[in-house]
Parts: structure tokens; C-alpha cells; sequence
């Protein structure tokens, strides 16, 4: 906008975007991983590594796809497996970008953080429902 119209702009802000951009951000999401705090952080991190081994398998591949409602997809194609993997990460991700923004159900870190930890059941079936919603 500043380029467009220079004559009617003296500044301009950003509100969360990186002073400096990056390919690739890890800094972001060690700040989600902070804001989740340890144990759930743990725990997520423990339901990827299920979803990864999950996905060596046949039987694995139907399972992830029932429980992530997920319709068919292409196991051997890299980029199809890194997207999948990416939508659940930012399931966590846009939990802590917009905690408490009131325009989300469930953009509260405490609810997320309670599904992953107290719930007794498997840890990747937390992070399915978690994605689910």
C-alpha cells in the first residue's frame, strides 16, 4: 500500500508478521510448543510420532484415514504426506496465534491443552479429534 500511495502514508505497521521473513520458520513453532507447555507439547509430539510410523503400514494408512476423516491419499507422494502433516501442525499453531480470539470454537490454548493431557486415551486419538474440529 505504501508503494501504491506514498503520497497518503507517512509509516506503516505490522502487527505479527517477521521483521525478517523466512523459508523456513522453526523459531514459530517452538513458540507454539512454549505456549502448549511441555507435557503437551510432549504429547503432540509423541502423536506424530504414531502418525509417521502409522503411515509405514497398510493397516496404519486405514487407520490414520478413519480417524483424521481423511479421504485417500497418495502415501508415496512426498508432498501429499508433508501437507497432512502440515494441517495438523496448524491445528496447534492457530490455536496459540489467535488464543482467546472469541471468532473461533476452539481458540483457547487451555481447552486444546486439556484434550491432549487429561484425556485418558490414546494420545493420537486426541490429536484426531483435536484436528477433527
Amino acid at each position: 500500500m505504501n508503494y501504491l500511495y506514498f503520497s497518503l502514508n507517512q509509516s506503516s505497521i505490522s502487527s505479527s508478521a517477521p521483521v525478517q521473513a523466512k523459508l523456513d520458520f522453526v523459531e514459530y513453532m517452538e513458540v507454539v510448543g512454549d505456549s502448549l507447555g511441555k507435557e503437551c507439547s510432549l504429547k503432540v509430539k509423541s502423536a506424530m510420532e504414531e502418525v509417521k510410523s502409522a503411515l509405514k503400514t497398510p493397516e496404519g494408512v486405514k487407520k490414520i484415514r478413519e480417524m483424521f476423516n481423511v479421504c485417500s491419499f497418495d502415501i508415496t507422494d512426498k508432498k501429499t504426506v508433508q501437507n497432512f502433516y502440515s494441517n495438523i501442525v496448524d491445528s496447534f499453531a492457530g490455536v496459540v496465534q489467535y488464543n482467546e480470539d472469541n471468532r473461533l470454537v476452539n481458540g483457547h490454548i487451555k481447552p486444546v491443552m486439556n484434550l491432549v493431557i487429561i484425556k485418558q486415551q490414546l494420545v493420537l486419538t486426541n490429536l484426531s479429534q483435536i484436528f477433527s474440529t
